[in-house]
């Protein structure tokens, strides 16, 4: 399993790309701001379908 500095690299990676502010990440989920201000958490296995959804 990735280690946490691991999982809060993609997830300020995954930040980064969508244009979101990162704020927070843990060993389950990560916590991020969208460009219209709603707060939101992601767990690593949704954003790995997120990932699948953006590369089709």
């Amino acid at each position: 399993m990735a280690k946490l500095e691991e999982l809060k690299e993609i997830a300020k990676a995954y930040c980064k790309k969508m244009g979101y502010e990162y704020i927070f990440a843990n060993e389950y989920k990560f916590g991020f701001q969208d460009k219209n201000g709603g707060l939101w958490t992601l767990t690593y296995f949704e954003l790995e379908e997120k990932l699948k959804e953006l590369n089709k």
